[in-house]
């Protein structure tokens, strides 16, 4: 029994050093996409989110129409941005919620936010222990972005009505 778990332990640390992570499964991929409908599309069209990171103490940083909050390491000097105040962090916090509630292993997105304030189009970074490959649901109910499958640019493969898996080269 040791030498199993002791083999298993062996095999995940080097599939995580040698990058053979992995897309979430077909299986998962619907719930996932329904879960980040749910818990966080309201919240992001409510505060007209465009930018929201956290990776802890290194990075928070949320862009949104009060401004561009950074703090960590992605708060460089010769950039500007705005420390969080009360209010940023309120709404960070928020989004941090939502981001959670969804269970969904992603701490970052990007949204489109049109002058009238309605998401556009979303892309949700997903944890995964690959060095070749980066993967994203991307929310494009409009489907404004187009989908060509060309040589290295990313792939798409549709989840449902407005849902895509993106695959693209880890640069």
């Amino acid at each position: 029994m040791r030498r199993t778990i002791a083999g298993l332990a062996w095999l995940a640390a080097l599939s995580a050093l040698t990058g053979c992570g992995g897309p979430p499964s077909e299986q998962r991929r619907p719930d996932d996409v329904a879960r980040l409908a749910a818990e966080v599309l309201p919240v992001i069209d409510e505060l007209d989110v465009s930018t929201y990171l956290d990776e802890g103490s290194m990075c928070r940083w949320l862009v949104y129409p009060r401004g561009d909050f950074r703090e960590g390491g992605c708060a460089t000097s010769a950039e500007q941005f705005s420390a969080f105040d009360d209010t940023a962090r309120a709404d960070f916090d928020r989004v941090t919620a939502a981001m959670r509630a969804s269970g969904v292993d992603t701490h970052r997105f990007e949204a489109s936010i049109s002058a009238a304030g309605v998401v556009g189009d979303a892309r949700f970074w997903l944890e995964d222990s690959s060095i070749q490959w980066n993967w994203f649901y991307l929310y494009d109910p409009q489907d404004a972005i187009t989908k060509n499958q060309h040589e290295g640019k990313p792939s798409y493969e549709r989840i449902s009505d407005g849902w895509w898996l993106m695959t693209e080269v880890d640069d």
